[in-house]
């Protein structure tokens, strides 16, 4: 016992000893709690509270990397296309215009900074790669767009060639009467009540009887057709029996690749026959050693000569070869083919006075001055029988006339119109049968039947049924592929050689503009 305490009195602590918060049990040991951090203004009354475990704070080696990383850029389209010249651009005023220097803006701003990044010469000459790779990636982005807008285009324009016209029957309505269905005009009478029938309030918590639903046994249909209450007496419909429609050929050809091709025509009168000039062809060319590959080589109009090749490059090294040749210089002349323009085919158009050069002259001044077409936008090609003394005229346009009128259906003639309609049927030879040219400039050496396949006109032609010549021929010369029908004539617009030749006809028309 310590000297100064009396006994039974109880020793008070020299020192009392602060009390510490409890750590919880959800916080990590070792934490330092900053909210028990005193944040007086005072430097004398900060306390400062560790961790009551003291632990070894391992530091890893490793440089951590404090860099952030870069934020990931567009494409070089966004960031250096041509809508990058802004408005407070440098570049976009008018001493950089392309109007003034024949380059692009964005092409001068490109440049200044690879200039400006490679200042010595010999280094823009190594790395002209970079400037030329971010010019590519441009351009190469903007003809990916340019391929999604044509594409969402084609697939519009298909959208709107889809949508089906409305019918007669749709835009008129309904028939007013038709055999053998009731008429609208005759109402249903009203029935007849009896001598005890009251005219009170009629129930309505039941259906008529008329409408409950028979469970006998159903009755035999009757042979006679029964009499509506509604309109009296129906006229039966008898069976209109249908007149044998022609059966149309199931197989559909597609349209034969055109092959390059170059015409050759004599300069002068020293070369009169094609084969004269195939033979001055071949002693001065020699295709083997030139590096082509010559696919045909046939007769053409005027004495000419048509050459076809395999590919275009060939056909185009083949036309400069003609015409820089020195031998042949002076002796004919080579070219590509001319597409030919739109056709039309006007309907009943009246007789007029004259001989033919002058009726095809008023006609044409007539329809110009009517339309305010261009002159020479619109020449006659041939003429069609109609009606009586009417005439169908078959006009060649320029493409851009064309494209004007091609939102309606007729033409102003004076002070009134012509009917008219796009016109592609292709050129067919009476003679021979053929497609491409006519029987002024036809080789056959007799007339062929349009009825069958044999050697005499039409008019004396013993057979009668149709057998296409043209379909036949296909039939032998493909085998092994689809058949064609042969019942019909060699003239007919149902016949899939005919309609194959339209086809190719239009793949060949000069474009529009």
């Amino acid at each position: 016992m310590d000297i100064g305490v009396k006994s039974g009195q109880k020793r008070k602590p020299i020192r009392v000893r602060a009390r510490t918060k409890k750590v919880s049990k959800h916080q990590p040991e070792g934490a330092v709690n900053t909210l028990q951090l005193d944040h007086s203004s005072s430097g004398s009354d900060r306390t400062v509270v560790v961790s009551d475990t003291q632990s070894e704070v391992s530091v890893d080696d490793r440089e951590v990397d404090m860099e952030v990383p870069s934020t990931p850029t567009g494409p070089l389209s966004e960031i250096w296309g041509p809508a990058a010249v802004t408005p407070d651009d440098r570049f976009s005023v008018e001493d950089y215009s392309y109007q003034r220097t024949g380059i692009s803006p964005w092409i001068h701003r490109v440049q200044f900074a690879f200039f400006r990044k490679y200042p010595q010469p010999s280094d823009r000459l190594s790395n002209i790669g970079e400037f030329l790779r971010v010019i590519s990636a441009v351009y190469e982005d903007l003809s990916s767009r340019m391929n999604e807008f044509e594409t969402i285009k084609r697939r519009l324009e298909a959208l709107e060639a889809s949508q089906a016209k409305p019918s007669f029957y749709q835009v008129v309505g309904a028939p007013l009467f038709s055999v053998g269905a009731p008429g609208p005009c005759i109402s249903t009478p009203a029935p007849v009540r009896g001598k005890g029938s009251s005219g009170g309030k009629q129930r309505t918590d039941r259906p008529p009887k008329s409408s409950l639903p028979v469970t006998g046994p159903p009755l035999p249909e009757p042979s006679v057709p029964l009499v509506s209450k509604s309109c009296g007496v129906s006229v039966p419909q008898q069976p209109v029996p249908s007149a044998p429609a022609k059966e149309r050929s199931k197989v559909s050809l597609q349209p034969r690749p055109e092959s390059p091709t170059v015409i050759v025509h004599p300069l002068g009168d020293s070369l009169t026959s094609s084969q004269a000039l195939k033979r001055l062809l071949e002693e001065h060319i020699r295709p083997q050693q030139l590096g082509l590959r010559v696919l045909a080589c046939l007769p053409a109009a005027e004495n000419g000569v048509l050459v076809r090749v395999h590919t275009a490059e060939m056909a185009t090294f083949l036309e400069q070869h003609i015409n820089g040749h020195p031998e042949l210089n002076g002796l004919c002349r080579a070219r590509a083919p001319r597409r030919p323009n739109p056709r039309i085919l006007v309907y009943d158009v009246p007789a007029l006075p004259g001989t033919r050069e002058e009726q095809e002259a008023n006609f044409l001044g007539k329809l110009r001055l009517s339309n305010s077409f261009p002159e020479g936008g619109v020449s006659v090609l041939f003429r069609r029988r109609g009606r009586g003394a009417l005439q169908h005229w078959v006009l060649t346009l320029d493409p851009v006339v064309s494209h004007c009128i091609s939102t309606t259906n007729r033409l102003h003639w004076g002070l009134g119109s012509l009917k008219y309609r796009v016109f592609s049927d292709p050129i067919q030879c009476y003679r021979c049968l053929k497609f491409g040219h006519t029987q002024t400039r036809c080789r056959a050496p007799e007339v062929l039947c349009s009825r069958c396949p044999g050697s005499h006109s039409y008019k004396s032609c013993p057979e009668t049924q149709s057998k296409c010549r043209n379909c036949c021929d296909y039939n032998k010369q493909n085998r092994s592929g689809p058949r064609l029908q042969v019942n019909h004539t060699a003239i007919s617009r149902q016949c899939p050689i005919f309609l194959r030749a339209c086809d190719e006809f239009k793949s060949r028309l000069s474009p529009v503009l």
